[in-house]
């Protein structure tokens, strides 16, 4: 009778001990999986797990269905999440959450994500400030200025926001030239003239607001932007240089100011997405080339009562997109010289 009942006893901590271990060793289920887009060149997974057992968690992605990179994580708490950076816009990439625990892996369901090419701008993680006075910033500023707060916006992918609050009256040419790190520029009103090449060759710049006050877009100062949407100018805008918005591809429109007078050669050269143009009464002349190669124009409208002065090849490659003057002035449009070269797509406003 005693053996019988230590061997039952034997049996049920037995028993007991294997349900033990086996719950040690149960792997956790996946309670949510999910990707969000961060930027135009990161993503963040996130996994959520219920109970169980891990040992080693993380994520698997990669172009198409070839989950070839893995990414290691830390758990906190129940969850697990990953920043992935430098991925390609306009493609598709799988991915999905693993868990290991005592050799064994599991994975999650496989999901999908992809980053448009037309994605916009990214949300801030981080804001700061810093304080700029004298010649503390003599490499930017091409003389010293005073007490000027520099607003940083630091995005998930590192690229940022730059805001400039104070008395910045000029920049040294090329400062920001070849900047890959910039998404979005906020210039203030003290901000009257760009400087050669300053803001140029930008490839991740989005955006760019000139504050009221501002007058002079230098040659080149915006050049070959090719990321560039928005461009944000003021009334007080009254010249557009040589290449100061040539091959900025990305840009679908653009309001130019009302008390604009000149547009300088090749000024909007190869923006091969402005879908059309509305040039001001105000304006005098416009330069060589000065729209040349915008094939994706749809219309030209010119609100000046006199033809202002123009230039060889201003329209040129433009898929003949109709011209709008008023209808006042139709024929001195199809007469003035240069203009003459498109008599035969100048038309009456309203037509």
């Amino acid at each position: 009778m005693k053996n019988r009942l230590l061997v039952a006893l034997l049996v049920l901590l037995t028993s007991a001990c294997i349900e033990k271990e086996s719950d040690l060793f149960a792997p956790p289920k996946f309670d949510s999986v999910d990707c969000e887009v961060l930027t135009r060149s990161s993503v963040l997974l996130r996994c959520t797990l219920s109970e169980g057992r891990a040992d080693i968690c993380g994520f698997m992605y990669g172009e198409g269905d070839q989950m070839d990179k893995r990414v290691e994580c830390e758990l906190s708490g129940n969850s697990f999440e990953a920043v992935i950076k430098d991925i390609a816009q306009d493609k598709d990439y799988s991915w999905c959450a693993f868990t290991s625990a005592g050799g064994a892996e599991i994975q999650s369901a496989i999901g999908t994500f992809n980053i448009p090419i037309d994605f916009g701008y990214p949300p801030v993680d981080e804001v700061w400030y810093t304080a700029v006075s004298g010649g503390a910033m003599d490499s930017v500023f091409s003389s010293p200025c005073a007490n000027v707060a520099l607003v940083i916006n630091t995005f998930y992918d590192g690229h940022g926001a730059l805001r400039f609050n104070g008395p910045v009256t000029n920049f040294k040419e090329g400062v920001f030239w070849f900047n890959d790190q910039i998404v979005t520029l906020t210039l203030p009103s003290s901000l009257v003239a760009t400087s050669y090449s300053c803001f140029r060759e930008m490839p991740n710049l989005v955006k760019i607001d000139f504050a009221p006050g501002f007058k002079v877009l230098e040659d080149s100062s915006v050049h070959h932007n090719e990321q560039l949407k928005e461009v944000i100018l003021p009334d007080t805008v009254v010249a557009i240089n040589k290449d100061a918005l040539s091959h900025c591809y990305a840009l679908e429109h653009i309001d130019l100011p009302p008390n604009l007078e000149y547009l300088g050669v090749s000024a909007f050269l190869f923006c091969t997405s402005l879908k059309e143009i509305v040039l001001p009464a105000s304006l005098k002349w416009i330069g060589i080339d000065a729209f040349r190669y915008d094939e994706a124009l749809t219309s030209i409208t010119c609100l000046a009562p006199t033809p202002p002065s123009g230039e060889v090849g201003m329209f040129h490659d433009t898929a003949e997109c109709p011209i709008y003057v008023p209808a006042e002035s139709v024929e001195a449009y199809r007469t003035a010289p240069y203009w003459s070269e498109y008599a035969h797509r100048i038309r009456a406003i309203g037509e």
